[in-house]
């Protein structure tokens, strides 16, 4: 075979590998790319699947299906987060502002009454999107004061005073019943006298005073449960 015979196979030999190693490139290639989802398979999924609160309790308890929560905090309660879980893909908001997905967001400051938050979040596709609320409710200031406390016979010592939590009162022996009108400072208090509730605006049941001293006890009941005590000593005299 001639030399210049011998160049054509060679350049056929070689065009024939390449063809063949160029075939099974693509066919690999091919393989690979189908292997990976593409952008229009990207996920549609704009769910929630967890959603934690520093304080309080969520209510309903937490479901990716429902939209809508409530919870309720204390006056002390100043700030809450959130820590929302959004589905895989997915990018979250809080009020706003963006939230990695499982971090905790940045504090929100809460007023006395209702306070909403607001996660919307947003598929990996970029279009489908839902919304969380969270309504917070921060309960009044407690007040555990009495305004005003007042007996049906004697004068209280020292005069009234809501800061002042122990008094005294004469009365003559004649006095052998005593009831007492205390006036609660927040209209959502309760006052107890001797661990009976009284009306708002209303007076105590008669309490049989004997001779000598007879301690009286007035509680306030706030609305965050907790509790004053004041008391009132009553000292009735002995008979003549």
């Amino acid at each position: 075979m001639s030399v210049s015979a011998m160049c054509r196979l060679g350049a056929l030999v070689g065009m024939w590998r390449i063809g063949r190693i160029s075939a099974v490139t693509a066919a690999v290639v091919g393989l690979l790319l189908g292997s990976l989802p593409s952008a229009s398979a990207a996920s549609s999924d704009a769910s929630l699947d967890l959603l934690v609160i520093s304080a309080g309790t969520l209510t309903p308890v937490f479901d990716s299906g429902t939209m809508t929560y409530a919870a309720v905090v204390t006056n002390t309660t100043a700030t809450v987060t959130v820590q929302p879980t959004a589905a895989p893909g997915a990018t979250v908001t809080v009020n706003g502002t963006t939230v990695v997905s499982g971090a905790t967001s940045t504090p929100v400051a809460l007023s006395v009454g209702t306070n909403t938050i607001t996660m919307v979040v947003t598929a990996g596709n970029g279009i489908t999107q839902k919304t969380y609320t969270v309504t917070v409710q921060r309960s009044m200031p407690a007040d555990r004061d009495l305004l005003a406390l007042k007996l049906s016979s004697g004068m209280l010592a020292p005069a009234f005073d809501k800061a002042t939590a122990a008094y005294t009162a004469e009365v003559p022996y004649s006095t052998e019943r005593i009831t007492l009108t205390p006036t609660v400072s927040a209209e959502s208090s309760v006052a107890k006298v001797n661990g009976q509730t009284v009306s708002p605006g209303g007076s105590s049941d008669p309490i049989d005073l004997a001779v000598g001293e007879n301690e009286i006890s007035v509680v306030v009941r706030a609305q965050d449960a907790s509790t004053k005590r004041y008391t009132v000593t009553v000292r009735r005299a002995s008979a003549v």
